[in-house]
């Protein structure tokens, strides 16, 4: 590794219920982290092959050792680390040019046909009773589906989602609302942009007169009444990445983070460090234990996360609803205060990420995620909502210190980042590195 540094570092595979498929390298992991001060532990977002992971983890770790090599040479603290990045299934299409993140809406050059999505429509039906498949790619294969028949798939497929959103703690509602959610989605993309798969790079809407352009000419009875199959397999995907996303961190990484905290007798220091759904897998892993397993860690880093920007409200917080986030005990499992990054540059979470990772209906009509934003907007668009020990401070490149790191009156701190992190995935650099060693000397 660059940066003069070495440490033991360890990739842990888990497949897609959570359980390790590399149990070697885990029970050489916990071995070590007995003798660890500082024990780290990464999670890759969707869309990563074993390649993508681990070179995510090799970039941001290299990162990470060359700030630490110039402004932390020598620390102030016994400081003996180990790395381990967690590995799961996060990728249903193995074509690398359909790898793109499918939280989506701009033109992708493609005429938007069945064939297409045929190896995405294979890996979603994977899951389903032989006996629903036919069906299941009959509908998907028509140019437009309209409610009736969109239920009907939301019935076939439903069953195989997770019943409960966890990032909101509430009901994902029943097949109803998941095929309403998609006849309003669809009204929402038309509207705003037309085509495909979009990008960080996507260009910004400009708001039009009333009554010009596109919409002038847009029949609003048929656009509420039809759906494309393009619309319902962008959303399937999203949801299946989002519950496995929950799945692996509760079973799977909640036991290796069990393991590392009471093999150091809860000496060392574990920081968690998530980018985009890889957050939730951190955060699953850290509330899914009850308070009397429950594990601290000494920080929580998470990069552009894919969770709503409301995961960590407090009870009432949500708009309309009674309970507190699905994610708000992270915020008592955690030393320091939780630190996200958010940026409006970042076009799948603050544009997008909204549309598609919708479950309920409730809103009413959908549309582009603004101020104030709904509460299926994302946290790394928006930052965190609705929790009242909270702040939100500006990203500062080193050696600009962040003093708020240390402070005992919030609980979570959104990292405002427009101006430094550019896109999605702008996560493996000088800036996001400096963050973490700042939660890490304190």
């Amino acid at each position: 590794m660059e940066g003069g540094d070495k440490a033991p570092y360890f990739i842990i595979p888990f497949d897609e219920r959570g359980s390790c498929v590399g149990p070697r390298a885990q029970e050489e992991l916990i071995r070590q982290s007995a003798d660890a001060t500082d024990v780290y532990l990464f999670s890759h977002g969707w869309n990563n092959d074993w390649s993508g992971a681990t070179s995510l983890y090799r970039r941001f770790v290299d990162e990470f050792l060359t700030v630490r090599k110039e402004y932390w040479p020598e620390p102030d603290r016994p400081y003996q680390p180990i790395l381990a990045g967690a590995f799961w299934p996060s990728i249903l299409l193995v074509d690398e040019s359909e790898a793109a993140p499918t939280i989506a809406g701009a033109n992708d050059g493609g005429d938007g046909t069945f064939s297409e999505f045929i190896p995405e429509v294979l890996a979603l039906s994977a899951t389903l009773p032989v006996d629903d498949r036919e069906r299941f790619y009959e509908l998907l294969s028509k140019p437009y589906v309209d409610r009736e028949e969109a239920l009907e798939i939301a019935t076939i497929a439903y069953p195989h989602l997770d019943a409960v959103d966890t990032d909101l703690s509430e009901s994902s509602g029943g097949p109803e609302q998941l095929a309403e959610s998609w006849m309003q989605d669809e009204g929402a993309e038309r509207t705003t942009r037309v085509g495909g798969y979009v990008g960080d790079s996507a260009p910004e809407m400009k708001p039009q007169a009333a009554g010009g352009g596109f919409l002038a000419n847009l029949d609003v009875r048929g656009l509420l009444s039809k759906v494309r199959p393009r619309t319902i397999i962008r959303s399937l995907s999203v949801l299946t990445m989002k519950d496995r996303a929950g799945t692996v961190g509760a079973n799977g990484v909640a036991s290796l983070l069990a393991r590392l905290a009471a093999e150091s007798d809860n000496k060392a220091r574990i920081h968690l460090v998530g980018h985009s759904y890889g957050c939730k897998v951190a955060l699953s892993a850290l509330c899914a234990p009850d308070d009397e397993h429950a594990v601290e860690v000494d920080s929580v880093l998470l990069l552009q996360p894919a969770v709503s920007c409301y995961c960590f409200a407090d009870k009432n917080g949500i708009p309309g609803v009674p309970h507190p986030g699905g994610y708000h005990k992270a915020l008592e499992r955690s030393r320091l205060p939780v630190v996200c990054t958010f940026s409006n540059r970042d076009i799948p979470l603050s544009s997008l990420f909204h549309l598609a990772a919708r479950r309920q209906s409730d809103l009413g009509e959908v549309k582009i995620a603004g101020a104030p934003p709904n509460r299926y907007a994302a946290l790394g668009g928006y930052g965190p909502q609705g929790v009242a020990a909270s702040d939100v401070i500006d990203a500062r490149p080193a050696p600009r210190r962040y003093e708020e790191f240390s402070r005992t009156d919030v609980k979570v701190l959104g990292v405002k980042s427009h101006d430094l992190i550019r896109g999605h995935g702008d996560v493996s650099s000088p800036v996001t590195a400096w963050m973490l060693l700042e939660q890490v000397r304190r």
